[in-house]
């Protein structure tokens, strides 16, 4: 987790301010429509629109292959062209009912959760005052999971990572805390991270991003992946529970998997430790996307750090290790 960025903001000229004001009242107005459609045409209209766009303006789609490849090698080429095509539909539906499920009801939200008892565990833990740290990753829908355990818990806290457009981002947010979600940025710094997850109880933290050198290295798909170490140190500086979750989708149904990670807290935070938890975390994540690999956003750039050796390695002619 990186730290706030320098203070003071850049100008913003006017062609670009009427560019974010057209893209607001846009999502203002989509928001609208997507609230006052029923719930079966919304998730509908998502994959199909999904669909449209991997096929006429296909937007990081070599991401995606490239992603798919290194992640699953032994796949022949019709498979990942098969497998491309469904992660485009699974986005649109995701995308599409993410701007529904902020205005939905909570019963509404609640019967269309299966969630194999995680409910009763949640608030019996918020209850006891127990701290949660709930870990996912870019997986089905990470938004419906975040709103379903606002719901459970009465509220929730997430790291969220803060959008250019300034109006989009305070429409979000708007969306977001209006139904109990306690959101903290992802430019903060560690004790604003503990501050919020102690006052509020559990924390939703999306973790399997690419990281870089501020990340540690461990094992995703068995290729080594910079990966950020907030979910271990939160986890020794509470100590909070770290429970992995994975909300995947089906027909605009959802199933919450779940499982509390066994820690052993040590005294001292140590670069071990942050590998074991950081490691275990993402090995679940790896699990569940093994069975459903069109769920999950290859859009990221998640092996940067292969992809630089790779291109050292095409200049001098050598191959990367």
């Amino acid at each position: 987790m990186a730290s706030k960025p320098p203070s003071g903001s850049p100008q913003i000229g006017l062609l670009l301010w009427i560019r974010y004001g057209v893209e607001f009242i846009a999502l203002v107005i989509f928001t609208i429509l997507m609230t006052l459609l029923p719930w079966a045409v919304v998730w509908r209209f998502g994959r199909g629109l999904g669909l449209f766009l991997g096929r006429w303006i296909p937007i990081r789609k070599q991401v995606v292959k490239s992603n798919l490849k290194r992640a699953f090698p032994d796949w022949p080429a019709e498979q990942v062209d098969n497998a491309t095509r469904r992660v485009y539909a699974h986005w649109g539906e995701s995308f599409i009912t993410t701007m529904k499920i902020w205005t939905m009801p909570d019963r509404t939200v609640q019967r269309l959760v299966q969630d194999s008892g995680f409910d009763q565990y949640a608030i019996a833990k918020q209850a006891a005052g127990e701290p949660m740290l709930l870990f996912t990753g870019h997986f089905g829908s990470w938004e419906m999971a975040g709103r379903y355990m606002a719901i459970l818990a009465g509220k929730t806290s997430a790291i969220y990572r803060i959008q250019r457009n300034p109006l989009v981002d305070r429409f979000l947010s708007w969306l977001r805390t209006r139904k109990n979600m306690i959101l903290v940025d992802s430019w903060s710094k560690m004790p604003a991270f503990v501050a919020r997850l102690r006052d509020v109880g559990n924390m939703c933290i999306v973790g399997d991003q690419y990281k870089g050198r501020q990340g540690v290295t461990v094992p995703f798909f068995d290729l080594p992946s910079p990966s950020p170490k907030g979910v271990a140190i939160l986890a020794h500086r509470t100590p909070a529970e770290v429970i992995f979750i994975a909300m995947h989708v089906h027909r605009g149904r959802f199933i919450l998997d779940w499982e509390p990670l066994k820690i052993d807290l040590p005294e001292r935070l140590t670069e071990e430790f942050i590998q074991e938890v950081v490691g275990t975390a993402l090995q679940k994540l790896e699990g569940v996307i093994r069975k459903y690999p069109h769920q999950y956003l290859w859009f990221h750039k998640r092996w940067r750090n292969i992809e630089k050796q790779e291109a050292a390695a095409s200049k001098t002619g050598s191959h990367p290790h």
